[in-house]
């Protein structure tokens, strides 16, 4: 059975407290998670802060857009692959037709 992935955000999220993320995603890995880092950074920014703590293998950088939209365009990873996401900001997750149909529902 393949392992289900967590998704951690890095600017504003893992950058708040690197050490204290880290023991977090060490007990999620011992649970049989794999861990990722998604940011909507661009892969030619500087990224040193992220390369300092953290492999290039396990990061996907999302120039921006949605990071599902992304995902679903530009990796082999599906939704159903990942079991959460630990982001700051929900709203740069979902994928942007999500947002545009909830941006049009009256609550």
């Amino acid at each position: 059975m393949k392992k289900k992935i967590i998704m951690f955000d890095f600017d504003r999220t893992i950058s708040l407290n690197v050490s204290l993320f880290k023991s977090v995603m060490r007990i999620f890995k011992d649970s049989g998670f794999d861990i990722m880092i998604c940011t909507a950074r661009s892969v030619h920014s500087g990224n040193d802060d992220i390369f300092e703590h953290f492999p290039e293998d396990i990061v996907i950088f999302c120039e921006g857009m949605q990071k599902e939209d992304f995902i679903l365009q530009h990796t082999s990873i599906s939704l159903d692959d990942i079991a959460f996401w630990i982001d700051d900001d929900c709203s740069s997750v979902t994928r942007i037709e999500e947002i545009r149909r909830l941006s049009e529902t009256d609550l």
